[in-house]
């Protein structure tokens, strides 16, 4: 890397977490954020089963869940028939993003003092991994062929079997014009560059479990090249449903006990969290010439594959290593020692060296409660429990982003602004 990035603006949804400042406290005070599904996303007395090859059921029942957010659609210039058809991740990404550049001092507009920007060259970069929770409920509808043949050969007659396709289609979203757009992953990005009125590179990218840190990889890029001033960069996942559920319980990677113990020689897998969290950096250089708070820098990111393995979703400890490595090398700590084994710990070449420590907590967000509408952001069906509160989109990969198998990322080491000189934060992605 040239140049270190600075983290100038952090905005994010956690289970348990509504911003910055609540996020950390729960990490100082080791708050689980990982508990019970929610009434608001599947009931599991419907798809639980603790026999893991049991079609359509799932083993797993725990998992890191948003809780509802207040989001008034006028705010954003949304018509509220158009929720509907509006993936969850797409609304909050407006909510999180908004929260970082405010964060940064770039909303409602820069102050003169920060200097002249161009909005043309403020970039969203997002990762978001696989299909969106619209998919779902919207791709469930066209099963009625199946539905009405299935009740035509139990001998059910045409008029009653209407009756049943019709009350089995209410019970799902349905198509209006604007389903197509608020079912796209891209529109994640594309949204927040819209509502936002920024007209840099809008885009997401998906690399599974390392999709947050292969966006910032990304957005490093476009400010290294200088095609963009500023960065909105991050994670979004708000997809922790029945499906993901499923997709998971089947591979089979969830925790059987709920309780995923990373780096254990006990763990017995992953347990799938949703959450957002956003970034917003800059080039160090201008962050200190426009005398912007710097939480953290990244001098360092290093990416790999595995390469021919003995499957596409099966880990590479050698894989690891090597991004690993990389981050290190480009952040200019050359001394540092990697290993593969997964038992030892990393070891600077200073063994005095000091350990950087975890960026200060940024207030908790100030943003003014917003009315909350009659809608729930659940909206993979339309059951009475999801209808009672408007609740949007949650943080991608965020406490415990959805760990697969076969694809890894290791974090910022953040740094407080008084530490940055000296202080270095390699960030590596393995795929």
């Amino acid at each position: 890397m040239d140049a270190p990035l600075a983290i100038i603006g952090i905005g994010c949804l956690f289970p348990k977490a509504d911003g910055p400042g609540a996020y950390w406290a729960n990490i100082k005070n080791k708050v689980d954020g990982i508990g019970p599904v929610p009434p608001t996303h599947w009931n599991p007395v419907d798809y639980f089963d603790a026999d893991p090859k049991r079609p359509d059921f799932t083993y797993a029942q725990r998992g890191g869940f948003l809780e509802p957010v207040p989001f008034n659609p006028a705010e954003w210039g949304i018509a509220p028939n158009d929720l509907e058809a509006t993936d969850t991740s797409q609304l909050l990404a407006l909510v999180a993003a908004q929260m970082a550049l405010k964060d940064a001092g770039l909303l409602p507009s820069p102050p003169a003092a920060a200097g002249e920007y161009d909005k043309r060259k403020i970039s969203v970069i997002l990762g978001v991994t696989g299909t969106l929770e619209m998919v779902v409920p919207l791709g469930a509808r066209l099963g009625h062929p199946i539905w009405r043949k299935a009740l035509k050969d139990a001998g059910v007659s045409d008029t009653i079997a209407d009756a049943v396709v019709q009350r089995i289609s209410e019970g799902y979203v349905g198509w209006q014009e604007n389903s197509f757009p608020g079912l796209l992953g891209n529109v994640v990005a594309g949204r927040v560059a819209n509502r936002l009125d920024l007209g840099g590179t809008n885009c997401v990218v998906d690399a599974a479990c390392a999709s947050s840190l292969s966006a910032l990889h990304l957005a490093g890029m476009e400010l290294q090249t200088g095609r963009a001033d500023v960065v909105v960069t991050g994670g979004v996942d708000t997809f922790n449903d029945i499906f993901m559920y499923m997709c998971f319980s089947k591979t089979p990677a969830l925790s059987p006990t709920g309780d995923a113990k990373p780096f254990d020689a006990a763990g017995d897998g992953t347990i799938l969290g949703e959450g957002l969290g956003v970034l917003v950096l800059k080039r160090l250089a201008d962050a200190e010439r426009d005398g912007d708070r710097v939480y953290a820098l990244v001098k360092g990111i290093g990416t790999s594959s595995d390469g021919k393995g003995n499957a596409v979703y099966a880990p590479s400890a050698a894989g690891q290593v090597e991004a690993l490595r990389a981050a290190y090398q480009q952040a200019g700590d050359v001394g540092r020692r990697v290993t593969s084994n997964p038992g030892a710990r990393w070891a600077p070449s200073n063994p005095k060296s000091a350990t950087p420590k975890p960026p200060p907590a940024p207030p908790a967000s100030s943003r003014p409660p917003l009315r909350s509408t009659t809608r729930s952001c659940r909206r993979r069906s339309r059951s009475p429990s999801r209808s009672l509160v408007w609740r949007p989109a949650r943080p991608r990969s965020t406490s415990t982003p959805n760990a697969g198998p076969g694809c890894r990322a290791t974090g910022i080491h953040g740094v407080p602004a008084s530490a940055r000189s000296d202080s270095v934060g390699p960030i590596s992605i393995a795929y």
